[in-house]
């Protein structure tokens, strides 16, 4: 029988907590699905309050309505920051392959270091980390739009639930919250682990610090995605939310947040593709980072790539299990 950290269990261990988060995230993406706000009734220009405790159709047609504008502004701004990004990741991947082909001459064949370590050519070590970058970059942008989404879903719910009490509000948006977590981990740490193994059986088969190298370019993707989307999101949202002061509260002397006014809804637009799109993105660009970081340094060490002394050079034990220990303390992480 196995140990509990022999290769195989490692192996199919990782994979299955990815699977169990994004099956517990669906689970909870229906949980808040239960609570209904589409209404065949027309949405009305009274506040959510002034409404009443009774008119729950009343209610329900207008947290449809302001539901469907946030929506509809957070899905265009992603969509266009998405086609901005898409032109800068293009180019950063070029320059990316090139810097780090060109250290050796774009070499095809494997040569040794100082220490007599074997050292992966410029040409493969360019490939693999420009797909790894590539790898981190869309990862990162589908985590930040799933968070994206699931906020834009769960906001009407929240409100609706707020009606009944504290307790039913906080659940949705725990849930709703939740949603994003285990989307981003799994999603994240499947894609990582699946990297890892196939650069491992395509090319680098026992080259621990060069299939490692390659890999921090899933962190570097990450946290360039993350940029655009704080950044980009927090300056629109900062500049609808002086536009609804300065036109609806000054000018128009509309109250503060009345979705009658077209620079709230912006707002709101803002919150979700800056704080919750944005915050995605930024949380994976961490969790890869962090792990891509502990990979490297354990793919120097003598479980990996072996090590040197004073020019005699022990070979590295290739431990699997232990080289992926990163990985299984997030796995282990989403059981918890």
């Amino acid at each position: 029988m196995d140990s509990p950290f022999s290769p195989a269990v490692v192996s199919i261990f990782i994979p299955a907590t990815t699977i169990l988060a994004v099956l517990f995230a669906t689970v909870l993406w229906y949980r808040v699905s239960l609570v209904k706000v589409r209404d065949d009734e027309e949405g009305t220009s009274e506040s959510l309050l002034e409404a009443g405790v009774g008119a729950d159709a009343t209610v329900a047609a207008k947290v449809a309505d302001i539901q469907d504008a946030i929506t509809d502004g957070a899905t265009g701004f992603l969509a266009t920051e998405y086609k901005y990004i898409f032109f800068f990741m293009t180019i950063f991947s070029a320059v990316i392959f090139v810097l780090l082909g060109s250290q050796d001459g774009f070499k095809t064949k494997y040569t040794t270091d100082v220490d007599g370590r074997p050292q992966a050519p410029g040409l493969f070590i360019a490939i693999f980390s420009t797909l790894s970058f590539i790898l981190g970059a869309t990862t990162s942008s589908i985590s930040g739009y799933l968070g994206m989404m699931i906020a834009t879903y769960a906001n009407g719910r929240t409100a609706l639930e707020a009606r009944k009490g504290v307790a039913p509000a906080f659940m949705t948006a725990f849930r709703s919250g939740a949603v994003m977590g285990f989307l981003l981990s799994g999603l994240g740490l499947l894609i990582l682990f699946v990297a890892i193994v196939g650069f491992k059986l395509l090319y680098f088969k026992d080259d621990w610090a060069g299939l490692y190298e390659c890999i921090t370019g899933y962190g570097l993707g990450g946290s360039t995605i993350a940029l655009f989307g704080r950044v980009g999101g927090g300056i629109y949202t900062k500049a609808a939310d002086v536009g609804a002061d300065l036109v609806g509260k000054v000018e128009k002397d509309i109250p503060e947040d009345d979705p009658r006014n077209p620079a709230v809804i912006a707002d709101n637009v803002g919150d979700n593709v800056g704080d919750i799109a944005g915050m995605g993105a930024d949380l994976f660009g961490s969790f890869a980072e962090a792990t891509c970081a502990a990979l490297v340094v354990s793919s120097l060490s003598s479980l990996g790539a072996g090590r040197c002394i004073d020019g005699n050079c022990l070979a590295g034990s290739h431990n699997w299990a232990a080289m992926n220990y990163p990985l299984m303390l997030t796995g282990c992480g989403i059981i918890v």
